[in-house]
């Protein structure tokens, strides 16, 4: 069976495989399949002969586009079967040929998370083509390693039940931390010594529910770490010396700031473990639960990054708001310090006190550190200088400086939406492998879901790295070698190519048709001039027909003319006598004229 599939391998001719086809049993292939589906769904199969029907499998799909008829109906009859769900199909470029490639996904793949998954695509460069592939395959080996990692964690079934609980787990603890807040709201009251009071239920309540707490979040950050962790550290192990005391803070540096999820996870442990201890004084440390909705939320997520991500833009801009308002409170301590007096006194006494005075009370006025002193009077001296200290302030920190702050923050955002919009557009619409858009299939009446499923699935890429990777690599066929070398090159034009062939193979068919459509056109225009010609010999055809009746019917009149005149002359023969016609010169008498005139008869 191997063999048989070596000689389809790159095999463009169709000779070989109708010659395969006319010697291939196709019954006796379906009947051995169907019965080693038939073992599988009865438990009595064993690997050899699971891998034995993948290769059945395997060949029907290689030898359906040469004989469609023959081999579809036999593939219809296995579509309910293992082989179809559990077999993977990749496309590649080889020899400037499109090849097509059919493997056994392995079972260890199947223990994915569908958020690693979702994430591979979504966070992906996708500038161009060429470096959306790049990084996909660079992040590829990262999923591979994961892919390990989970199947290293299944042969371990307390760990690997804890690893598939996860998100159930910190469902849990939400839950119980919504529970606790409700009870601080209901619970906690004042005394008249400025104390918190709480009843003895709800402390107990607290109490306990805040045990739960801390259980259910050293869980979820271990199950993190398991799940997790290793992954970067087989990352960085090479660039890190982690038995030193340096490579291991440079680590736990790079686990931070690569994923904050750690990090917060073991604040909720700490804020676990301090509300529940102090629980009677401290109503506030259960508190930083709550923001366990960002994660569950990826709308949070964006309004959160759109603060963060321009943060540098922010903090720049407040710097140079707070430089604006140190200067002014300069301005307002020097010339106008008796004007700040409110009902607890004169909040200028100080340049310090000036100087937060006009950032507290500065920035929360709508119109700025004006509303907070005392209005001018027309006859007051410096009436001009104070509408002019008053109207800067106003429109250089709070019309222009604040705006920018906020226009920076909803421009971001707005770009966020932007681009998760073109990224979910581009998801549903384009193929993530060739970068073909669904209106380019369908103008070719393809399905662009069945390509991007069966044909183009990016995860079936990730799924093939793992196969070569378990397999031994002398057992590689000569398509599989020709993939591990390119990747081991980092070399992608085996993939690149993909959507140039594509366009050259559809180049190709539009000039068949062009070509086809100029052959129509000139045989029609041959049999146009045929027709042309034939009716043109038909006419003249007709008009010799014609012509000929016409002497015909001619001819006719003449000879009924002669025979006319040949009666004419035969009965005037008959009344000659026979004497003037035998002897002109003899008289006939009696009997021997009657004689002659009956031989003339």
């Amino acid at each position: 069976m191997i063999s048989i599939l070596s000689l389809l391998e790159l095999n463009e001719t169709k000779g070989i495989s109708k010659q395969l086809l006319r010697q291939l049993d196709t019954h006796a292939l379906e009947r051995n399949l169907l019965e080693i589906i038939n073992d599988i769904d009865n438990g009595t199969c064993d690997e050899n002969q699971i891998e034995l029907g993948y290769l059945f499998y395997f060949l029907l799909l290689n030898l359906k586009k040469y004989d469609k008829d023959l081999i579809k109906p036999i593939l219809d009859k296995v579509q309910s079967s293992a082989f179809v769900n559990g077999t993977g199909t990749i496309e590649i470029i080889r020899d400037n040929i499109l090849e097509r490639v059919y493997f056994r996904i392995p079972d260890i793949c199947y223990l994915l998370p569908e958020n690693s998954k979702v994430n591979i695509e979504t966070s992906v460069k996708r500038d161009t083509h060429q470096d959306k592939i790049t990084d996909f395959f660079n992040k590829s080996a990262l999923i591979s390693e994961e892919i390990k990692l989970r199947e290293r964690i299944s042969q371990k079934s307390s760990i690997s039940l804890l690893v598939s609980k996860y998100e159930l787990i910190r469902d849990f603890a939400f839950v119980v931390s919504l529970l606790i807040n409700f009870l601080v709201i209901w619970g906690y009251e004042s005394s008249s010594n400025k104390e918190f009071t709480l009843s003895r239920y709800t402390y107990i309540s607290i109490l306990f529910l805040g045990m739960i707490e801390i259980a259910l979040s050293c869980i979820s950050l271990i199950t993190y770490c398991i799940s997790y962790v290793p992954l970067i550290y087989t990352r960085e192990k090479d660039k890190l010396d982690i038995n030193t005391l340096k490579g291991k803070i440079q680590f736990v540096r790079t686990l931070v700031e690569e994923d904050l999820s750690v990090l917060y996870l073991f604040c909720l442990v700490i804020c676990s473990l301090l509300g529940t201890i102090f629980s009677p004084k401290s109503p506030y440390y259960f508190t930083f639960h709550l923001f366990e909705i960002i994660y569950r939320f990826d709308l949070l997520k964006k309004v959160i990054k759109s603060v963060t991500q321009n943060g540098k833009s922010i903090l720049l801009t407040a710097i140079l708001a707070f430089v604006v308002i140190y200067v002014y409170s300069i301005f307002g301590f020097l010339f106008f310090r008796n004007k700040f007096l409110t009902d607890d006194g004169n909040i200028c006494d100080s340049l310090a006190e000036c100087l937060l005075s006009f950032i507290y009370y500065g920035l929360r006025s709508g119109g700025g550190i004006g509303d907070v002193m005392n209005p001018p009077l027309w006859e007051e001296p410096g009436f001009t200088m104070r509408t002019i200290f008053d109207s800067t302030f106003f429109f250089l920190v709070i019309i222009i400086l604040l705006n920018i702050i906020f226009g920076i923050i909803i421009d971001t955002f707005g770009e966020l939406r932007s681009k998760n919009d073109e990224l979910i557009n581009e998801i549903q619409n384009k193929c993530f492998i060739c970068g073909i858009d669904r209106d380019t299939f369908d103008e070719h009446e393809n399905e662009f879901d069945d390509h991007v499923q069966n044909v183009h699935n990016f995860m079936h890429y990730i799924y093939f790295r793992t196969y070569l990777e378990k397999k031994d690599y002398t057992e590689y066929t000569g398509t599989e070698q020709y993939i591990v070398n390119m990747i081991e090159n980092k070399d992608w034009s085996f993939i690149l190519g993909l959507k140039t062939l594509y366009h050259k193979e559809e180049e190709s068919e539009q000039e068949e048709l062009s070509n086809l459509i100029i052959a129509l056109n000139m045989e029609s225009e041959r049999i146009n001039e045929l027709s042309g010609s034939l009716q043109t010999q038909k006419y003249e055809i007709l008009e010799s027909v014609d012509d000929i009746s016409q002497k015909y019917q001619q001819m006719e009149d003449r000879i009924g003319s002669i025979e006319r005149k040949l009666d004419m002359v035969t009965q005037m023969l008959s009344y000659i006598p026979i004497e003037s016609l035998d002897n002109p010169g003899v008289q006939y008498k009696g009997k021997d004229k009657k004689k002659r005139m009956r031989r003339v008869k």
